[in-house]
């Protein structure tokens, strides 16, 4: 699995690297308050890639985070509910005293 997220990664950086050597301009961007700036456009596209990379790989983070958390809890709670079951096993084949039992009497012959 590691081999294609490396492979994905080379194809990405590959990609941008041929984007970057063939539109190696200028661009103009407006920064607000009536200030243009000269910025090289690949930077413009690296940080785009960025800013649009980074939200969605913390909130991934986030979520693996508390999958994890759920996961360790309903180990806990299987491993608590497998000692009470191995408990309980062990109290069902334990020998229980026996009870004293009574040897009936026979009954009187008649006529006594």
């Amino acid at each position: 699995m590691n081999w294609v997220r490396l492979l994905i990664v080379v194809v990405v950086v590959g990609a941008l690297m041929v984007f970057s050597v063939f539109n190696s301009q200028l661009v103009e961007i407006d920064l607000g308050f009536g200030e243009i700036r000269p910025v090289w456009l690949p930077l413009v596209v690296l940080i785009s890639f960025v800013l649009g990379f980074v939200p969605v790989y913390l909130w991934m983070s986030a979520e693996r985070l508390l999958l994890k958390r759920k996961i360790s809890k309903l180990e806990q709670g299987t491993a608590h509910l497998e000692g009470q079951l191995s408990q309980a096993r062990v109290e069902l084949l334990q020998p229980t005293t026996p009870q004293p039992q009574t040897v009936p009497q026979p009954a009187p012959p008649p006529g006594t």
